[in-house]
């Protein structure tokens, strides 16, 4: 009894914990806007990855 309400009790909180699908598909600007941004305001520069 107690591992079938321990293993509900992990799968319903890594479901809650989370972000909603809706939040992984949307950015908040293009990514080169974003990294132009980032350089410009924190001056910040591109380490590693590609423009």
């Amino acid at each position: 009894m107690f591992k079938r309400l321990f293993s509900a009790a992990v799968i319903f909180g890594a479901a809650a914990m989370a972000p909603p699908v809706q939040a992984q598909s949307q950015s908040c600007m293009p990514r080169t806007a974003l990294i132009e941004s980032l350089k410009n305001r924190y001056d910040e520069n591109l380490t590693g990855g590609e423009l």
